[in-house]
């Protein structure tokens, strides 16, 4: 599975990718992981399965339901607890429910 982690400017986003990392590693899962600033969401989008938005970054991009109907993909908003405590594992766990995995 490929995530992109989305928010305004791509580098906070990236302890909470780090900690997802780990959380897969541990697991034993294979998955790969890229945080970008919300500028070049709509260039890279394409390669990923997953969108994972930082919680301030839905009011700048677009709300998670318009998001998912133009890029036909899943969209999770990390909420503020998972982002701000950097819960790596949470988010992983949220995002596999949510594609049924």
């Amino acid at each position: 599975m490929k995530i992109l982690l989305c928010c305004c400017a791509g580098m906070s986003t990236s302890i909470l990718m780090m900690k997802m990392k780990k959380a897969a590693r541990q697991q034993g899962k294979d998955y790969e992981f890229s945080a970008i600033g919300t500028e070049r969401l709509d260039t890279m989008i394409a390669e990923f399965d997953v969108l994972l938005l930082g919680p301030q970054t839905s009011k700048i991009v677009g709300e998670p339901d318009e998001l998912q109907r133009k890029y036909e993909k899943p969209v999770y908003v990390v909420s503020y607890d998972e982002y701000g405590l950097g819960k790596g594992d949470i988010v992983l766990e949220k995002i596999e429910k949510l594609l049924g995995i």
